[in-house]
C-alpha cells in the first residue's frame, strides 16, 4: 500500500447538534493550542467558516478538518510509509478527538463512523478490458470511467446482543482518467441503535478492520499490478536496447 494510498478521511456522523455552532471557537482553540492537539496553527493556517453552519480548518496541502452540525470530517494525506501513516491516526488523533474534541459539548447518537482510503496508481488496460468485456467488444479504448459498488458486512454485537443492528457497509469507487486509476475505498460501521458515547466504541480497532479489509481487498490485485509494471518496464527496457543496437548498426553500414 505504500506510496499507493493518497489520502485517509476519517468522517463521525451523529444527530444533528445546533449547538456545536455556538463552540467553534472552542472547537478550534483546542485543535489548534492544546498541548495534546497533533495539530497546530502551523499545520492549518487557514480557517474558513460557511453561513455559521460549519467551519473548516485547512492548509494548501488540500487537508481539512471540518465541523459542522452533523459531522466531524478530517482529511489527512498519506505519506509513502502506511503503516506509519496509520499509526499516527490510530495512536495520536482519534484519541486527541475521543478526549478532547468530544468533550467540548456533549455530542451523543452518533450514527455511523467511516474512514476512506484513496488510492491512485497508473493503469492502461484493466478498465478497457473490462468495458470491452462488459459491452461484447462494442466499446473499447475509453477515456473516462466511474463505477461504484457496496458490500455489506454483519458485525458480531449483532449476532450476539438482542435489539442491536449495527453493521458494516462498504463503498467501492473506481475512477479512471485517462491513463490513472483512483480507488476510494470507503468502509463504514452504522450504528443502530445510536451510540451514546465514542467511548464505548474502540475507534483504533475499527481502523485496523479497515485497514485489513483494505488489504484483503486488494492486495492480490495490486501485487499483480506491480508484477505486470514490472514485466513491462523489464520488456520495454530491452526493447529499446535493441532499437538503439540496430541504429547503430545502421548507421555503421552507412559509413563504411
Amino acid at each position: 500500500m505504500d506510496k499507493i494510498v493518497k489520502n485517509i478521511t476519517i468522517g463521525i456522523r451523529h444527530k444533528r447538534i445546533f449547538r456545536i455552532r455556538d463552540n467553534f471557537g472552542k472547537f478550534i482553540d483546542c485543535i489548534l493550542h492544546n498541548s495534546e492537539s497533533p495539530f497546530s496553527i502551523k499545520y492549518f493556517p487557514f480557517i474558513d467558516e460557511k453561513l455559521s453552519d460549519s467551519v473548516i480548518l485547512h492548509n494548501e496541502d488540500n487537508e481539512h478538518f471540518q465541523i459542522n452540525t452533523d459531522d466531524f470530517i478530517l482529511r489527512l494525506n498519506a505519506t509513502d510509509d502506511f503503516k506509519k501513516s496509520v499509526s499516527r491516526i490510530v495512536d495520536d488523533i482519534l484519541p486527541f478527538i475521543k478526549k478532547r474534541i468530544f468533550n467540548i459539548t456533549k455530542i451523543d447518537e452518533i450514527t455511523r463512523v467511516g474512514i476512506v482510503f484513496s488510492l491512485e496508481f497508473f493503469s492502461k488496460d484493466k478498465i478497457n478490458k473490462l468495458i470491452s468485456y462488459f459491452t461484447d467488444k462494442n466499446i473499447e479504448q475509453i477515456n473516462n470511467f466511474e463505477m461504484r459498488f457496496t458490500r455489506k458486512l454483519t458485525v458480531d454485537e449483532s449476532l450476539v446482543k438482542k435489539g442491536v443492528n449495527d453493521y458494516v457497509n462498504i463503498i467501492y469507487t473506481l475512477v479512471k482518467k485517462k491513463d490513472k486509476m483512483i480507488i476510494n475505498f470507503d468502509y463504514q460501521r452504522y450504528f443502530s441503535p445510536e451510540l451514546k458515547d465514542i467511548n464505548d466504541f474502540d475507534l483504533g480497532k475499527f481502523v485496523e478492520s479497515a485497514v485489513n479489509n483494505l488489504k484483503d481487498t486488494y492486495a492480490k490485485w495490486l501485487k499483480n499490478y506491480e508484477e505486470e509494471q514490472a514485466e513491462d518496464n523489464t520488456e520495454d527496457g530491452p526493447k529499446e536496447s535493441r532499437e538503439g543496437e540496430e541504429t547503430e548498426t545502421a548507421k555503421t553500414r552507412d559509413e563504411k
